[in-house]
């Protein structure tokens, strides 16, 4: 979403959640959220994650522009718990700012063999194997080759069946990830690379219809290994803000590095797989706005 790390997108994760969502609300903003993101940031021992995100993240910067479409499967077995915790939270605004991303802490989790996972999306159609070997490092995102019709239907069928591979778990997965339109930032700047403010808390604002949950993350451009990069996570519970206080901005110290502010905003909704488990399904859009250090 960056994927798991970038987060996000079609999710399916064990939630307490029954069905698909009804309809969200076709408001841009302004609306309440009525869930959390679909890819968890603590796990808890016993946890049962299923968790799957089809996405398209728009991402433009200082030498060029790109779109990507990718596969999000966070599919695990919660066997210990997260030891990575907030160095700074503010409940208000619901934000947490770690010294390394939490995801780092998936590796630690038994992982679900699914054979693979199939997704088509008009001209698109794509097999993901999702097979971890034991005490490999787990691939949990896959930019796929093409978006075919996601941007322009905003919707992708998933299935994972008998694909023969040995100790395939998941042979009966069938659902639809269903994406909110796409998000445009108007705050901190309409501009896609900008100066951070000279202080005081970031406002970050944008559109996206048809979301269930958003995400604000914000880590240092050009960031590669989740353990030792310092990251602020935002959940949203009004459709289209999120303000980011001060104070975890100063510990995180980003004010002095250039830094990624990313919206992702997530259609949630369930189906069942597994022999009953069940799957958050989700689709996801993202956009950012790169914040150059004060000089």
């Amino acid at each position: 979403m960056r994927g798991v790390r970038g987060w996000l997108v079609a999710s399916v994760a064990v939630a307490a959640c029954g069905g698909d969502e009804a309809a969200p609300p076709g408001n841009g903003s302004g609306y309440a959220l009525t869930q959390r993101p679909p890819i968890p940031e603590r796990v808890a021992a016993g946890d049962v994650v299923r968790s799957i995100v089809v996405f398209r993240e728009d991402r433009t910067g200082p030498t060029r522009d790109v779109t990507r479409c990718g596969l999000a499967t966070v599919l695990f077995d919660g066997v210990v718990a997260s030891t990575v915790v907030p160095a700074g939270l503010d409940a208000e605004s619901d934000c947490r700012f770690y010294a390394g991303a939490p995801e780092a802490e998936f590796q630690r989790m038994r992982w679900v063999c699914a054979g693979a996972v199939t997704i088509e999306a008009g001209p698109l159609t794509q097999s993901i194997g999702l097979c971890p070997a034991a005490g490999a490092t787990v691939r949990y995102e896959t930019t796929l080759s093409t978006c075919g019709t996601l941007s322009s239907e905003r919707r992708a069928g998933l299935a994972s069946v008998d694909e023969g591979v040995m100790g395939d778990a998941v042979t009966d997965l069938s659902a639809e990830a269903r994406l909110p339109t796409g998000v445009t930032i108007t705050a901190p700047s309409a501009l896609t690379v900008a100066t951070w403010p000279a202080s005081g808390d970031l406002d970050v604002q944008w559109t996206s219809a048809d979301a269930t949950s958003a995400l604000v993350r914000i880590e240092p451009e050009g960031a590669t290994n989740p353990a030792s990069t310092p990251t602020i996570l935002c959940v949203a519970r009004t459709a289209g803000r999120v303000r980011v206080p001060q104070a975890l901005l100063a510990q995180a110290n980003f004010r002095t590095m250039d830094a990624r502010v990313r919206v992702w905003s997530y259609r949630d909704g369930t189906t069942m797989a597994e022999g009953g488990k069940t799957y958050r399904v989700s689709g996801a859009t993202s956009s950012s706005v790169l914040l150059q250090a004060r000089r």
